[in-house]
């Protein structure tokens, strides 16, 4: 007899003898189960629902089952059946569970069904032996090699691959389910936290298998606060050319923190007035670091050839978590590069600028002090005309390309008459006079080559000033430059027309740190740090701000320059500070770089072993942990080398006085502090000398029961917490908790990582990931000690993150991370 007709015969039968019996409660009804089946490692999730004609409420039983698995109620009539086998709740072959579910209505009514769940081992679907994450500790080791195994024992081959890496990673096949990866980090992958790995697994008869394996590389950037300085672009500006097809467009990068994460072409054909600009990306040139190329493609040309203005965007990854504090940095600092491009095999073409004709005083106009972007075609002038007042004085500053052919600037009355003139420094000419009454002056900029066809740009600046010139004039040029001495120099100034060459000499391997400071709300500023000869760019600092800051690490004996000038004619007072540190006296830092102050302190993890952290003398280290109330923190720093000597003390946000102080144990030192109130934590190592250690910390959480953490209550996506990209440490989930919810604001194409941290048998964090349109689009299970997730957002708005418990019994603390890029 089947199993089908023998429960629809016993169902009728106890139908039957309810009704003989008189009683008006009638038993409930279970909706049919089918068999299941389930492999290690997956999740049994079996919907149970039952029928009650009475409307009482329904509990259910079960029975065949190990302890583990676990009914869970979702409404008056139905529950949900789940289950995690483990490999020794499988044999070879499969192993079956007879099973029994229960249905009670409180009242005596039972319904009961029996089906069976066949449990099969994990080896039929290829299993990555690796784990989600692991951490290479660079004081120990400079590269990763790592074994790579698949489990797939109905399968002879395997087919498995790397299809993402950072670059330099290489893996090879060293078995029919094995392979070989191995990485060296180097260059700006260094100064990174996180790098992905994803490897493929495929059998041929099941779905390939994807395992993501997240590397990190103790410290990452300087990531406290805003740190790190600008990257510099070294790019000169297209010539004009005859084209047939695209033109290259190259640059050279150079940033001393951290990896290059975007350079972006922006170019507009036929001039930027309409703001429309068309992106492109570079790339990498293969073998020379730091060399970009992109290739722009202007279409089919005139005879006349066609202006395109375009700007270079070079991005860098300062801060690794998010984007707030990466450094953006233009080229041009302001406006466009502008080229004249022109088809293939046609006669000489120029295409001039909009104020022509603009070559004699008779046609020259009186406008207005500012940027002008302008064009030189052939031996010609161009004029400028500017009013001005008695005691004003007008700066003239032309920016071009020497490469591209020579210019002459000066500055001449309503007769003509020379009033300054320049021509040496070209690349960057300046001139300005002071008129002793009203009167009209105009700014002429000259070529004398018939063959001469590029762009400039032109700034012309009015004020009224009363410029010396300071103590270390006259230093106007990289082969006359002043010798300030080490330290800080003050009483420098930038005259109108004026640039201020410094020399630095540096008789040894040594850190170079150069910082200038200017009035703020006067004239911008900007420092760039050359070779000897003025014409390479080491590196540069051109921001609007009134500090600019640059550094170089030499190799030796170095002959510097420093350029101090004022952009587009600023005029201003200025201090220069220089230092140098010999390499062999320098302390280098770990790779969390300098996180010195409260405000820079370091988020970590709990419950992770730090290995490979320096402390450097008067710049202790600073780490933040974020608690709820009632938590008891203990941390312990170790030396690695024995007699090295720290401290450790814990300070409660926005206080100087320590609340704890450590303690030492033979080779370490232990601090233990438990707030009564929600707060952040600071755990603040220090010591005299360089010291290389290792860092933990434990949370403990009060005795009792579960207690809601300090951002509940956010267990609905209407309770959503909006959180900014970042660490958020031990956080809680209690069993009664139904989920965790967080919101991140994306831009289409910003990516998102996501992952959780915690101890190992507490439970499990698992992950969904929502758009804004309310589609769930991905989700990640927690295998043991945290979930990891990624995706690329194509829809703008906040993002939901579920953090879904499971099979939490008590109280589980983990830790949330979330990046952007």
């Amino acid at each position: 007899m089947s199993r089908t007709r023998t429960a629809l015969i016993a169902l009728v039968l106890a139908q039957a003898l309810v009704i003989a019996c008189g009683d008006s409660n009638s038993a409930p009804s279970l909706l049919w189960i089918q068999d299941q089946s389930v492999s290690v490692g997956q999740r049994l999730q079996l919907g149970l629902t039952a029928i009650d004609e009475d409307g009482d409420s329904i509990s259910f039983e079960f029975s065949g089952l190990p302890p583990q698995a676990e009914l869970v109620p979702t409404a008056t009539a139905s529950a949900l059946l789940m289950w995690s086998p483990k490999s020794t709740d499988a044999v070879s072959g499969g192993r079956a569970y007879e099973v029994e579910v229960r249905a009670l209505d409180g009242r005596g009514g039972i319904a009961r069904q029996s089906f069976t769940v066949t449990v099969m081992p994990a080896h039929g679907v290829p299993v990555i032996e690796l784990p989600v994450g692991l951490t290479i500790d660079l004081s120990q080791v400079s590269h990763l090699t790592l074994e790579v195994t698949v489990r797939d024992d109905d399968s002879e081959e395997v087919d498995l691959s790397l299809t993402e890496s950072p670059e330099g990673t290489q893996f090879l096949k060293s078995g029919p389910k094995s392979g070989l990866l191995h990485w060296k980090p180097d260059g700006a992958q260094l100064l990174e936290l996180v790098h992905r790995f994803t490897l493929v697994a495929s059998d041929g008869s099941n779905p390939a298998v994807v395992h993501t394996l997240m590397v990190v590389l103790l410290g990452g950037s300087d990531d406290g606060g805003c740190p790190g300085t600008p990257p510099t672009i070294v790019h000169t500006p297209l010539e004009d050319q005859e084209i047939d097809g695209a033109v290259r467009v190259q640059a050279h990068v150079l940033d001393q923190e951290s990896q290059v994460q975007g350079v972006g072409l922006y170019w507009a054909q036929g001039g930027s007035s309409s703001g429309v600009f068309s992106a492109l990306a570079f790339s990498p040139v293969e073998g020379q670091a730091g060399s970009f190329e992109v290739w722009l493609d202007p279409g089919a040309l005139e005879d006349t050839g066609v202006l395109v203005d375009y700007f270079i965007e070079v991005i860098d990854n300062d801060d690794p978590t998010s984007e707030a504090c990466d450094h953006h940095v233009l080229s041009p600092k302001e406006g466009v590069h502008r080229v004249g491009l022109y088809p293939a095999e046609s006669d000489w073409a120029c295409l001039d600028d909009a104020r022509e004709p603009d070559d004699a005083l008779s046609t020259a106009v009186l406008g207005e002090a500012g940027p002008h972007e302008g064009r030189m075609c052939g031996a010609q002038d161009d004029l400028y005309g500017v009013m001005l007042e008695g005691g004003e004085t007008l700066s003239a500053s032309l920016i071009h390309v020497p490469e591209h052919g020579f210019l002459e600037l000066s500055i001449v009355n309503e007769q003509g008459a020379d009033l300054d003139q320049a021509s040496v420094n070209q690349g960057q000419l300046l001139a300005h006079h002071t008129a002793v009454s009203t009167e009209a002056t105009y700014v002429r900029v000259r070529s004398e080559d018939p063959t001469t066809r590029l762009s400039y740009g032109l700034e012309l600046v009015t004020q009224v000033t009363h410029c010396e010139p300071d103590a270390l004039e006259p230093n106007e040029s990289a082969a006359n430059p002043a010798l300030p001495p080490f330290g800080v120099t003050e009483g420098l100034e930038i005259c109108p027309g004026d640039l201020d060459w410094h020399q630095v000499w540096v008789s040894e391997p040594s850190l170079v740190e150069v910082t200038m400071r200017s009035e703020p709300g006067f004239g911008d500023l900007d420092l760039v740090l050359t070779d000897s000869g003025g014409e390479v760019i080491l590196a540069s600092s051109m921001s609007y701000d009134p500090t600019e800051f640059v550094t170089w690490t030499t190799e030796g004996v170095e002959d510097l320059r420093l350029l101090v000038y004022g952009y587009q004619g600023g005029v201003n007072v200025y201090e220069l500070e220089v230092t140098t540190t010999p390499l062999a006296a320098l302390c280098v830092e770990d790779l969390f770089g300098t996180h010195d102050t409260q405000s820079y302190s370091q988020p970590l993890f709990s419950h992770v072993l730090y290995s490979g952290l320096v402390s450097c003398p008067a710049s202790p280290d600073w780490y933040a942990v974020d608690l709820n109330g009632g938590e008891t923190l203990e941390a312990i720093v170790t030396s690695v080398q024995e007699g090295d000597s720290l401290s450790l003390s814990i300070l409660e946000d926005g206080v100087e006085a320590p609340v704890a102080l450590g303690s030492s144990w033979e080779s370490s030192v232990i601090a233990s502090w438990s707030p009564p109130e929600p707060t952040r934590l600071h755990l603040v190592v220090s010591s005299g000398q360089d010291v290389t250690y290792q860092l933990a910390y434990s949370v403990t959480d009060p005795p009792g029961p579960c207690v809601a953490d300090r951002l509940e209550p956010n267990d609905s996506d209407s309770a959503a917490i909006p959180i900014e990209p970042g660490v958020f440490t031990w956080l809680r989930l209690c069993p009664e908790d139904p989920v965790d919810t967080f919101s991140v604001y994306l831009e289409p194409f910003e990516h998102l990582m996501v992952t959780t941290s915690h101890q190992g048998g507490l439970g499990y964090t698992d992950l969904e990931l929502v758009e804004p349109s309310g589609f769930v689009v991905d989700s990640a299970l927690d295998p043991s000690t945290g979930a990891y997730l990624e995706i690329t957002a194509l829809e703008e708005g906040p993002h939901l993150v579920r953090v879904l418990p499971y099979a939490v019994s008590s109280t589980l603390g983990y830790d949330l991370a979330t990046w952007v890029d």
